[in-house]
């Protein structure tokens, strides 16, 4: 009779490793934008005179008006554009750190979006080009882009979601 091999299994943490991503990356994700009730408000600028709302005002502004009147200054694309490897970066971290135990993948989410959402603010603050039109500028009293009660930069926000 053939000797019988025995296989021995040593599971040195694969398991939970494997639970904890299966819980924790279920769907979730963070989204970065105007999805607060800030974002609802009517916008107070000279933008509208408040009969848009500050999301309706900020689409406007990330993609450029359907007549060309407003062009495009996207402060939410872009940012996430200039900043995505460091992105990347956090999100591996958050991964590691919810394998290990030391933080919730939400957590991780929650960090990131705090990052990301200055991240928009001081774009916004650094001006985005191209540079307003003179009737703008006399109109507002200021040459600074995307910037004129600067409700529309405090009502950017972030959600973390699941599935």
């Amino acid at each position: 009779m053939p000797k019988r091999n025995t296989v021995i299994v040593k599971d040195l943490g694969y398991a939970r490793i494997m639970r904890t991503l299966r819980r924790d990356r279920a769907g979730a994700k963070v989204v970065v934008g105007f999805t607060g009730p800030e974002a609802e408000a009517k916008h107070e600028g000279g933008d509208g005179d408040g009969q848009l709302n500050v999301v309706s005002i900020a689409a406007v502004h990330e993609f450029g008006s359907a007549d060309g009147r407003v062009p495009q200054r996207s402060m939410l694309r872009d940012t996430m554009d200039l900043h995505a490897q460091r992105y990347r970066k956090e999100l591996q971290r958050s991964a590691a750190d919810s394998i290990l135990g030391r933080a919730s993948l939400e957590q991780g989410l929650e960090r990131l979006g705090v990052r990301a959402v200055g991240d928009v603010q001081k774009r916004i603050n650094a001006g985005i080009p191209p540079e307003l039109a003179a009737s703008t500028v006399a109109k507002k009293g200021s040459s600074k882009q995307l910037i004129d009660t600067a409700q529309m930069k405090s009502a950017v926000t972030y959600e973390v979601r699941r599935g």
